[in-house]
């Protein structure tokens, strides 16, 4: 009833505007006529006079209705802000430094299911986390940079970084919840005996290096004593031996030294952190006003759908009789 009276009026203005346009037309006037200007505001301004008119009189007939449906549905927001819990997004950056990060998403995807399913204690055995602790967490899911899922990047960038997402009830536990998820990429198996093995080769190698670079000190030493006892003499050098050589071969066993160093200060665990998780301040979860707002709205609109199929059926009644 209401949306045919509203079809009604915009006919009628509709048609009103296109019959005043066509007089214009024939009159030829290239000028507005300040008198249709008027009618169509008086027009549109009927409308909606009409409209709040008819609606509030449709929301009064159907009152009764329209206030139990829009306080059932408070009550149930209310109901669900107690129990909607405040759930905190927590995200670091990672850097794997063996194999691709596409088997490290997979690790967390199957820590995920472990979530998922709330299978709490099994979830505290692999990550050594208390069981309390794993009940607080609602999800783990891997992205790159840019925010899509690993598991779809059909690139082969192994070693970029990556980032790790959880959703929490406690944004406290960061700091253990962090340390747990390194320690359970870092202690596993197969991880950690193949870098424990490249560890022991570059320290092997360390220990050569440092070798060759005391017997090249030595040398350097003993040149440098036999250039002081031999000032002001002409000395002539074959190529079994080159002081040049000392110097160049010294430095280059320093860079190799140096990168030996820097793989055990940066790769020596199969994964390390870029940026770890920060306490959120604000949850991502809807709020409890929001919440009960949206569920007293839709209790009332609910409400005048009820009313409106209910004065419909009546309608069609009248008409059919």
């Amino acid at each position: 009833m209401l949306l045919h009276l509203l079809y009604s009026l915009y006919k009628r203005i509709i048609k009103g505007y296109y019959l005043r346009n066509m007089e214009n037309k024939v009159q030829n006037s290239d000028e507005i006529s300040l008198h249709s200007v008027k009618e169509s505001v008086l027009d549109f301004l009927l409308l909606l006079y009409t409209f709040f008119h008819s609606f509030f009189s449709f929301v009064f007939r159907n009152r009764k209705v329209i206030i139990i449906s829009t306080l059932l549905f408070t009550l149930v927001g209310v109901g669900l802000s107690f129990l909607n819990q405040k759930v905190y997004k927590l995200q670091m950056t990672v850097l794997p430094t063996e194999m691709n990060r596409k088997i490290y998403a997979g690790q967390f995807k199957q820590l995920n299911k472990l979530v998922e399913t709330k299978s709490y204690q099994q979830l505290s055995k692999e990550l050594k986390f208390e069981k309390g602790m794993c009940a607080k967490l609602r999800k783990i899911s891997c992205s790159d940079i840019y925010g899509d899922p690993i598991l779809k990047d059909s690139t082969r960038n192994e070693k970029e970084p990556f980032i790790i997402e959880v959703s929490v009830t406690d944004n406290t536990i960061g700091d253990t919840l962090q340390a747990a998820l390194l320690s359970y990429i870092n202690n596993n198996l197969y991880l950690s005996n193949l870098k424990k093995i490249q560890e022991f080769n570059y320290l092997e190698k360390l220990k050569f290096v440092e070798s060759e670079q005391r017997k090249l000190d030595s040398l350097k030493e003993v040149y440098s004593t036999s250039l002081s006892s031999t000032v002001n003499k002409a000395m002539f050098y074959n190529n079994a031996f080159n002081p040049s050589d000392l110097y160049k071969k010294s430095s280059d066993y320093q860079y190799e030294k140096d990168m030996i160093f820097m793989w055990l200060g940066e790769n020596k665990y199969p994964m390390r952190i870029i940026d770890g998780f920060k306490p959120a301040l604000k949850p991502d979860s809807i709020s409890a006003i929001s919440l009960i707002i949206l569920s007293t709205l839709a209790g009332f609109i609910i409400g005048i759908c009820i009313a409106g199929s209910k004065e419909l059926g009546v309608l069609s009644k009248q008409q059919v009789a």
